[in-house]
């Protein structure tokens, strides 16, 4: 059964714990399937976008997957490749290739960088991120480098 909106009290809507503001209820329309729901949001937030992330139709459900997979390896990224901190334009190009390659618009993605190589690819239906460093060690007859 719906939730008559017009009888909740907003005065006692509660307060965000990072200053958003007092939440509303709303009704919201999910974009991907359309269902219509009542939703709670904060000042600013758009009603159609909360209710599309808490819609269960597929497409929603996989949108949702992607965003926090993406998020996801983002972290992992900040906190496993610390190599990449020396070089930030490198750091973006490799996050900006995750959402293409986690919606299978592109199959993977290779950066070249200070001697590692990084590959933005899935595995499994997963979302990963895949540092290798090769060393290569190089002699000539005489026995040293060329």
């Amino acid at each position: 059964m719906a939730k008559d909106i017009s009888k909740v009290n907003y005065d006692d809507a509660p307060e965000d714990i990072k200053g958003k503001g007092k939440m509303t209820e709303a009704i919201g329309t999910c974009k991907f399937c359309g269902q219509a729901k009542a939703v709670r949001i904060f000042p600013g937030e758009d009603a159609d976008q909360v209710a599309t992330n808490e819609c269960g139709c597929y497409e929603a459900r996989k949108e949702h997957d992607i965003s926090v997979s993406v998020s996801a390896v983002s972290k992992a990224i900040d906190k496993k490749f610390d190599i990449l901190s020396d070089v930030p334009e490198a750091l973006a190009a490799i996050k900006a290739a995750l959402e293409p390659v986690a919606r299978e618009q592109i199959d993977n993605a290779t950066f070249k960088i200070s001697g590692f190589t990084f590959i933005v690819t899935t595995k499994d239906g997963k979302l990963k991120c895949i540092k290798k460093y090769t060393e290569i060690d190089e002699a000539n007859e005489n026995g040293a480098p060329e």
